[in-house]
């Protein structure tokens, strides 16, 4: 479901989040509810089916793996951090297209590993659980964003948006991270929005370039 507006109270159902990863065979999705009041996710529950994982998180009350308190990444160097984003979509405009790839050419240079996936829950669940270390996403697909986001934020994660306000229903873009990597991903993300795309297309640097990076080496 994509939802296109706040909804002030109620239930947030997403059958499926991540379907092409399901249609594909690959393990990359799941089913997920969330229950929000006043515009604020309070309750989240995601299961990933082909692993058997269930994520439960209660605002106030901490994010849980099969009943086992989760917690972020610890690191606080940005160059040994494993950070991720993806398309929100199919159909994003250009411009988002183009941020998307400028902001990989600058994680590219900042982290030592980047990973470009889908669908954003899923990698939101593996910053709460420290799996990952920072993510981030442009536009919005609010169904696939509220139970990740709570999750990260009631395991002691930090979530934002890419310019390091506070994250909401109406937020153009989002930010989530292990707190100790938070600032420096901002400062990183903070690429001019009228960068050239091609500077951030250059063999083996652009959005095929989807795994990773060392500080200093360019991708294979």
């Amino acid at each position: 479901m994509r939802a296109r507006a706040p909804v002030r109270r109620g239930a947030w159902p997403a059958p499926l989040v991540g379907p092409r990863p399901c249609a594909g065979g690959m393990f990359d999705w799941g089913v997920m509810a969330t229950l929000v009041r006043d515009n604020v996710s309070v309750l989240a529950v995601a299961h990933l089916p082909m692993t058997g994982k269930t994520y439960t998180a209660i605002r106030g009350a901490g994010a849980f793996l099969d009943g086992v308190r989760l917690h972020p990444s610890a690191k606080t160097d940005l160059t040994a951090a494993l950070v991720g984003t993806g398309q929100a979509r199919p159909g994003e405009s250009h411009e988002t297209h183009q941020r998307l790839g400028q902001s990989v050419t600058a994680m590219l240079d900042a982290a030592l590993v980047v990973r470009v996936s889908a669908p954003a829950t899923v990698q939101l669940l593996r910053i709460a659980s420290g799996h990952m270390d920072v993510f981030w996403q442009f536009s919005q697909v609010r169904s696939g964003l509220l139970a990740g986001a709570l999750l990260v934020e009631e395991a002691s994660g930090t979530v934002t948006d890419t310019r390091g306000r506070p994250w909401n229903l109406t937020s153009h873009d989002v930010l989530a991270s292990a707190p100790g990597l938070h600032a420096a991903a901002v400062n990183a993300l903070s690429v001019p929005a009228e960068a050239p795309l091609h500077a951030c297309l250059t063999p083996g640097r652009g959005l095929l370039a989807t795994w990773w990076s060392p500080q200093g080496r360019r991708a294979a």
